[in-house]
């Protein structure tokens, strides 16, 4: 009975990542049935190592924070509604863990899903490029590229962050190394092209960075690695001149916001002194970027320890003790690290930095042990282990425009790989 009752509860977390696809509503209502039954069966069971690790403990540490700078927000009921059921995020997790080891089928099933929905949003976003509408026949809106089953252009952050937990899962299947030379090779293309095509210049931040640090620190399939940087780079630059239209947002746009001569934006709106040489103005991303980011400063001045409260810059933005120009104002800063700083204060902030440097530190090291003579190459990590090391660090990364830190959408794709990662982990040192 209770053998049924997981596979039962495996269902839905199969269907996680189509159901990304559709928008927030159903994925936040599968990660909460998830952590639902993760208390249920845990309690059951009584394996309560799940709750004896690092994660939970850190987790906890940071959730504090967040319940404690909910309680002094200026608006407590609603700082609350994103902080006191931020706990779902890491049971999900957890979640994830014990269905790897309780069901036998379950990363089988799940990672041939997984493949088989982002094939489908690949090939969703191609069409979608070249027809002006996706396979359901929604249009696409402003050159942005939607997600298949939701009007939210997100698709290029989708694909982005999910792209180093797919690989590392193809690399676990007992596909035989030739068929996952192809397959990694064939999803790597498309997944950089069709992220181009979104014209989401932070998933391409991210893709580029995410595949640098794949092509350098893992240990297996050179040949490939060296293939893929190669046709990447070609299909890149055959895009970008083929496509007028992409060149133009991924390079021209990017290249006038940064130095302030976006002609959508007017400079006097920016409010800051030229910093720039010949009078220029160099801003942080883009002038709206830099207006909120410079809000947000305004705000973890007046509050440094505790911040104004989780998912609060929204409500305090347009107030003239923050507000740095007209354009000062936003749901939230763009940019997870600015928005933790003005919402949640210092400590959080660093505690999610530390985390970061910590990720860096470890992938360094491997990089050191490979290039080793002298140190045993079981001391490795494995490919496995550096796939989803690299999605955590693009999760972390601090120097890109991000998505609500609070969101719920983004939230899952950030956790998702945590629970493999404490799968592969936790049961060699976690359960002593």
């Amino acid at each position: 009975m209770e053998k049924k009752t997981i596979q039962f509860f495996s269902i839905p977390v199969y269907l996680l990542p189509i159901s990304l696809l559709t928008g927030p509503f159903i994925p936040d209502l599968i990660i909460s049935i998830s952590s639902i039954f993760l208390i249920y069966i845990v309690l059951k069971k009584r394996e309560y190592f799940y709750f004896k690790n690092n994660f939970v403990y850190l987790f906890l540490i940071f959730y504090c924070f967040l319940i404690f700078s909910s309680l002094f927000s200026s608006d407590i009921f609603f700082s609350l509604k994103s902080s006191l059921i931020y706990f779902r995020f890491g049971l999900f997790a957890l979640c994830i863990w014990f269905l790897l080891n309780n069901n036998q089928n379950f990363l089988k099933i799940f990672t041939y899903v997984f493949l088989s929905t982002f094939t489908l949003a690949l090939i969703d976003g191609h069409f979608q490029f070249f027809f002006n509408v996706n396979l359901i026949g929604l249009e696409t809106d402003g050159g942005r590229l939607r997600l298949t089953f939701d009007d939210e252009p997100i698709l290029g952050s989708y694909l982005s962050r999910l792209f180093p937990l797919l690989l590392g899962l193809i690399l676990l299947t007992k596909l035989s190394n030739k068929v996952k030379f192809y397959l990694i090779i064939l999803i790597s293309l498309l997944t950089f092209s069709t992220i181009l095509f979104t014209g989401e210049r932070t998933a391409f931040g991210i893709i580029t960075i995410s595949t640098i640090m794949l092509l350098f620190f893992m240990n297996n399939f050179f040949k490939v690695r060296i293939l893929i940087s190669l046709v990447i780079f070609l299909i890149g630059l055959i895009i970008l001149i083929s496509f007028p239209n992409v060149s133009e947002r991924m390079i021209d746009r990017t290249y006038m916001q940064f130095t302030g001569n976006n002609p959508e934006t007017k400079l006097s709106d920016i409010g800051s002194e030229d910093i720039g040489l010949n009078n220029e103005k160099i801003v942080i991303f883009s002038p709206e970027h830099h207006s909120l980011i410079m809000t947000a400063k305004n705000m973890f001045l007046d509050s440094p320890l505790i911040g104004h409260g989780p998912n609060v810059f929204r409500k305090k933005c347009n107030l003239s003790d923050f507000s740095y120009n007209n354009l000062s104002c936003s749901t939230h800063p763009h940019n997870s690290y600015i928005q933790l700083l003005a919402e949640v204060g210092i400590f959080a902030s660093i505690l999610v930095f530390f985390i970061f440097l910590f990720l860096v530190k470890k992938l360094i090291l491997q990089k050191f042990i490979s290039f080793s003579n002298y140190l045993n190459i079981n001391h490795r990590i494995s490919d496995y282990q550096i796939c989803l090391i690299v999605a955590f660090i693009i999760t972390l990364w601090p120097f890109f425009p991000t998505q609500n830190f609070f969101n719920n959408w983004i939230n899952i794709i950030y956790y998702l790989p945590v629970g493999f990662y404490l799968q592969y982990v936790g049961n060699k040192y976690l359960k002593k």
